[in-house]
């Protein structure tokens, strides 16, 4: 009698209330993109600290108001990363950077020269334990470049005109 009260019904079929998630439209369409570079065969990558979490980035870096995709994957037993940006509702490839690192570290964006473009640093841990080596790189001209490499126990990105990179090191 208490069931028929509180308006649940047990002839309903749970199959409807149990629905896989789906990708956005724009979510597959950068999916295709990133195949269609990079191939089929990879696997994203996470950084392991900060505030970017997750294998694909979204991020303005260029200041448009539309957002570009920094993709971290591994293939072929190689690190890499691969910067897509969208134009017309196409996202095309704007540079890939490879690494001999064994993982991602932390990500951090910002733009350090006040040009209007955002840096994109990346802490690269290796085999040890303990300082890992970051990358600030810069996006001209259709490539990504490494513009100054370092360092770092920790770094964190400070919002301010322009961003200025703080990091901590042990030194070793």
């Amino acid at each position: 009698f208490t069931l028929l009260l509180t308006g649940c019904s047990l002839t309903g079929e749970v199959n409807n209330l149990l629905t896989p998630p789906t990708m956005s439209v724009g979510r597959e369409a950068l999916t295709k993109a990133i195949k269609s570079a990079i191939g089929d065969k990879y696997e994203l990558v996470y950084p392991q600290a900060g505030s970017y979490r997750t294998g694909i980035i979204s991020v303005d870096l260029n200041r448009d108001n539309v957002v570009e995709a920094v993709c971290f994957y591994q293939s072929g037993g190689k690190l890499s990363f691969l910067v897509m940006e969208q134009k017309s509702g196409a996202w095309s490839p704007m540079g890939k950077v490879t690494s001999e690192a064994a993982s991602v570290g932390r990500v951090a964006f910002g733009d350090m020269d006040s040009d209007g473009f955002s840096e994109i640093v990346v802490g690269w841990q290796y085999l040890t334990d303990s300082e890992g080596s970051y990358d600030v790189y810069t996006l001209h001209e259709g490539k990504v470049e490494s513009c100054y490499t370092g360092l770092y126990s920790r770094f964190v990105m400070m919002e301010s005109t322009p961003s200025q990179l703080m990091v901590m090191t042990r030194n070793s």
